[in-house]
């Protein structure tokens, strides 16, 4: 399972405030974070990329806020959701998503730039 949503106090609060990438299974998650806290009732750009080896970049607003490698990288044989967890109660995101867009590559730091003043 991929997801992907802003904080609703996952891992007990080690990530408060920030966006999340979550990436796995039954087994333990890989979290990447965003290191920047979001301004309240703004929009927020949120960019992510993955390389296959695991590298991966959070970008907010166009600027890299999180880098490294995800060592359990998974295959592309699971399900992917923006906005909520799995199982019933999932922390759905409460709020609006504007454009989502799916790479079949990783895109350059620069390309997120050009994205972000669309």
């Amino acid at each position: 399972m991929l997801g992907f949503w802003a904080d609703k106090n996952v891992a007990n609060g080690a990530y408060d405030n920030t966006f999340n990438y979550w990436m796995g299974g039954a087994s333990q998650p890989d979290i990447p974070w965003s290191k920047t806290i979001p301004e309240i009732n703004s929009w927020v750009h949120i960019a992510f990329t993955q390389s296959a080896n695991g590298d991966f970049e959070f970008y907010m607003n166009g600027e890299l806020s999180n880098s490294g490698n995800l060592q359990n990288a998974q295959s592309a044989n699971i399900s992917f959701r923006i906005g909520s967890g799995i199982g019933a109660n999932s922390y759905f995101w409460n709020s609006k998503i504007d454009d989502v867009r799916v790479y079949s590559r990783v895109l350059t730091g620069e390309e997120i730039v050009a994205l972000y003043h669309e």
